[in-house]
């Protein structure tokens, strides 16, 4: 199976950033006050929300662009469904099509479908919270099967 490289782990973090400094160029003139702006996803979109809120002060998001950390600020976070955990999603009793779906995300996000503890450790954004993390609202719902709530 061939992976897109813009799947992978930092890249869809980093889209975020690039959007971060594309609405902070045009604040003025779109009228937006970029103390204010927040992130939300949902599903996968929540897990790449709740990575960049953990690491967009990191040097993997300003270096990468070359800007200042405080250019990727988000004010607050939104996830609704959200995986943070990938060590704890692993150890898990999951059900043969909920391995196979495991795998094949482990596989798009990460490039491989069985990554080692400390790829899934560096991906699981509720290891990673710090005093830098803006204030996050989190939501799923207990019919949810696939992540647990």
């Amino acid at each position: 199976m061939e992976v897109n490289e813009k799947s992978i782990h930092p890249a869809p973090m980093r889209e975020i950033g690039k959007a971060m400094l594309v609405l902070r160029e045009h604040a003025d003139e779109w009228l937006i006050d970029v103390d204010k702006i927040a992130i939300c996803g949902f599903s996968a979109g929540a897990h790449n929300c709740a990575m960049y809120s953990v690491y967009w002060d990191k040097p993997i998001i300003h270096e990468y662009f070359n800007e200042k950390p405080e250019a990727f600020k988000p004010a607050a976070t939104i996830l609704g469904y959200t995986l943070s955990d990938y060590l704890l999603m692993r150890s898990l009793p999951k059900s043969p099509i909920d391995q196979k779906l495991f795998e094949t995300s482990n596989l798009a996000f990460t490039g491989n479908k069985n990554p080692n503890e400390e790829k899934l450790k560096e991906v699981s954004p509720a290891l990673h919270v710090s005093e830098s993390t803006p204030p996050m609202f989190l939501w799923a719902t207990s019919e949810d099967t696939l992540v647990p709530v």
